[in-house]
């Protein structure tokens, strides 16, 4: 059997064998043993904290055949024997990163009509669902309002703030913790008694654990990695020493952190430098290094304001607190700009070198000097109306594109699903009466069935008569299949427009001078232009 990493190895079988994440666990049990379901549920939370192991572990006991009274599935039925080898149809798991078009929810929309093989159950899990395109997430909005009653979504991000508040609103949302320190190290004590992994130090757990950051995926990488680098043949038990551990994972040991505080705090410029380039000689990453350094302070200010005890290190150089707080705070501010510099291992080297040379400052509040630019804002000139314009001229009669425009902030669904047709023919007004035709491409069918259904068809009567000031008797209304003929829809011809913009973007990258120049400079060119589609 091929080797299984540990984060996959060690991950949750049931709900019972889920850390840390206590309020979501017992709010799906109960919906298990109430047979009560949301039709769509939104799993948030930061990397590594059980998002996705949840959602696969409540699909499978949802779909259980033989639930047990605990709520989790049986195991031995139908369901559950598919789910185990990965086979089964009713259970559909993708990425929101790679399937985030309005193409690919058309297929779901298409798929989630049907029953499910067994069961009584189809699940969809969109993972990283923030990522899926505007268009993609209005398509999806009336399926997940009133979805068929077998289909139940499941959908998982670690950047909530990006999902439409519309599609939030119709989910049942969980937000989930960090793991916390005391959780991570039980879990890898727990692992390592299993694996046969045995720490010299129980501050060597205690770091990796607080390395991971919450994350428990991150813990398991972390000890697979240090695991990986202590093994030697023919041990039966794996020992782990802290060295081991920071060269596993290119850490800087607490030892010779201290060490560099201590430069720090004696004002000696020269041996704090030698001590940093050490690091930098041992493979060490700079911002490892500054962030080793800021828990270490952070560490020590903790002793002197909860426990009343002054380090010895202040006490030798006689640093005041307020000191200590000053470069406690340099250090927290400067963290982002010098680690994300593309200059950072000579950065953070200055940093340092400043804060051994603080008592020369006047002003210790400063961290850095504040710099205003006033940019100059050159006056716009309005030109005045032409002679021939009156404020009385008749207002300009509303288009399909204004119709859509409106839709789209009362029934974004909707308007999705209208750009999936167009107009056949220019609005036109005969008598009083409006004369709307809308056609749907033969690969629009779905969409075409849903707007063709009576409801449907009545409510788009209903906001055509809102928006044009017409009774809805006034509103002529004909929706078409067609498929004697190419119909290019208002998707497609948006689609188009973004692309064709994508383009002129994309050459305008290339024949930039700066672009040409470094080609030339590195005898080089450019393989692949990929745009901010924020930009777009």
């Amino acid at each position: 059997m091929a080797y299984q990493v540990l984060a996959l190895r060690w991950r949750p079988k049931n709900l019972s064998e889920v850390i840390g994440q206590n309020h979501i666990v017992k709010s799906l049990q109960n919906a298990l043993s109430l047979n009560r379901f949301a039709q769509a549920y939104l799993f948030t939370g930061t990397r590594g904290v059980g998002k996705t192991s949840i959602a696969r572990i409540f699909a499978k006991s949802l779909r259980c055949l033989n639930r047990l009274p605990s709520s989790h599935a049986c195991g031995e039925c139908a369901t559950c024997l598919t789910f185990n080898i990965d086979s089964s149809l009713d259970i559909f798991e993708m990425d929101g990163a790679s399937y985030n078009s309005v193409d690919n929810i058309r297929e779901i929309i298409a798929n989630a009509q049907y029953g499910p093989s067994v069961g009584d159950k189809k699940i969809y899990i969109i993972d990283e669902v923030h990522m899926l395109s505007t268009s993609a997430f209005n398509a999806l909005l009336k399926t997940l309002e009133e979805p068929p009653s077998h289909v139940v979504f499941i959908f998982a991000t670690t950047e909530p703030h990006k999902v439409p508040d519309t599609v939030i609103s119709r989910c049942q949302r969980f937000d989930f913790k960090n793991a916390s320190q005391k959780d991570l190290e039980e879990l890898i004590s727990k692992i390592a008694l299993k694996e046969k992994i045995r720490f010299t130090s129980p501050e060597i757990i205690k770091n990796l654990c607080k390395l991971a950051e919450g994350s428990m995926r991150d813990a398991l990488s972390y000890l697979e990695q240090v695991v990986g680098y202590s093994y030697s043949k023919g041990q039966s038990e794996i020992e782990i020493t802290p060295e081991q551990m920071s060269e596993a994972l290119g850490l800087a040991r607490s030892q010779d952190l201290e060490e560099l505080l201590a430069h720090i705090l004696a004002e000696d410029c020269n041996q704090t430098h030698l001590k940093y380039q050490y690091f930098l000689a041992q493979n060490i990453s700079p911002h490892l290094v500054l962030q080793g350094l800021i828990e270490i302070i952070g560490e020590k200010l903790k002793l002197m304001t909860l426990e009343k005890q002054i380090p010895k290190e202040f006490v030798s150089f006689q640093t005041t607190t307020a000191e200590i707080f000053w470069i406690y705070e340099v250090l927290a501010k400067d963290y982002t700009w010098a680690t994300q510099n593309n200059f950072s291992f000579q950065v953070i080297d200055l940093l340092l070198q400043k804060i051994c040379l603080r008592k020369t400052f006047e002003n210790r509040t400063a961290s850095v000097p504040v710099i205003s630019v006033a940019k100059e804002v050159e006056a716009v000139q309005v030109p005045a109306l032409p002679a021939t314009f009156s404020a009385t001229t008749e207002a300009t009669i509303p288009t399909w594109d204004d119709f859509l425009k409106y839709l789209y902030k009362k029934a974004p669904a909707s308007a999705s699903y209208l750009e999936q047709g167009n107009i056949l023919s220019p609005i036109e007004e005969n008598q009083g009466v409006l004369a709307i035709k809308i056609g749907f491409p033969e690969t629009s069918k779905i969409f075409f069935e849903y707007m063709g259904d009576k409801e449907t068809t009545q409510r788009l009567k209903k906001n055509l008569s809102d928006f044009f000031k017409k009774n809805e008797n006034e509103i002529a209304l004909e929706i078409k299949l067609v498929l004697d003929g190419p119909l290019v829809s208002k998707f497609q011809i948006e689609e188009k427009k973004i692309e064709e913009g994508r383009n002129v973007r994309q050459e305008q990258f290339l024949n930039d001078p700066m672009v040409k120049m470094a080609q030339d400079l590195f005898q080089a060119k450019v393989d692949k232009v990929i745009l901010n589609q924020n930009l777009e």
